[in-house]
């Protein structure tokens, strides 16, 4: 039995040869194999990435319809010039007020960059009043609201008193304007 199990030095070499060079087509499988995986990764990575590309071009495609273009075009041109529009804005609150027997303050805070799009800002105007029948004020505000072909803005707060049975009320309503710098609104590259 043991001559059986013996070998001798060049069957070890030759079984030690055998062994290694298995090793070494395994291990080279092996690298060529993890490198193919890698590869297929980066290819999975630009695959989605392209289709992300064209997902977005079909969406600019898409937004560039001439019923969405138009739509685009008289919201530039309802977006308020600032700082040259605000002493006709003022005009225009004054004279609606006016026209229902209202006596309004304006004050207008600092205007603020508008993060959404590029080149647009927002601007709020506070419209204090006193002695005003209720009645007057709604139609004021319904005026106001009137004015949404002219402007693009969102009334955004109000504060009402009223002394027990007094038919008259004093408050401030919040009004904030989207703006342009100076006549920029209609330069198509910064918006939308």
């Amino acid at each position: 039995m043991a001559t059986q199990l013996y070998m001798s030095r060049s069957r070890w070499a030759a079984a030690l040869l055998i062994a290694l060079s298995v090793f070494l087509f395994w291990w080279a499988i092996g690298v060529r194999l993890s490198g193919a995986a890698e590869i297929n990764d980066q290819r999975m990575r630009q695959e989605a990435l392209e289709f992300k590309v064209t997902s977005l071009r079909w969406q600019r495609d898409a937004m560039n319809t001439a019923e969405l273009v138009e739509i685009r075009q008289q919201a530039r041109q309802r977006l308020l010039a600032d700082p040259d529009g605000l002493p006709a804005l003022v005009d225009k609150l004054q004279d609606i007020a006016d026209a229902y027997n209202i006596s309004i303050g304006v004050q207008m805070t600092e205007s603020l960059p508008f993060a959404q799009v590029v080149g647009v800002s927002t601007r709020d105007l506070t419209l204090s009043f006193s002695g005003v029948s209720y009645d007057s004020l709604v139609a004021y505000l319904g005026a106001l609201e009137q004015q949404s072909d002219t402007w693009v803005f969102l009334i955004r707060d109000a504060s009402l008193v009223s002394r027990g049975n007094d038919a008259q009320v004093k408050g401030w309503v919040k009004v904030r304007f989207w703006t342009t710098v100076g006549g920029s609104s209609d330069k198509e590259e910064l918006l939308f």
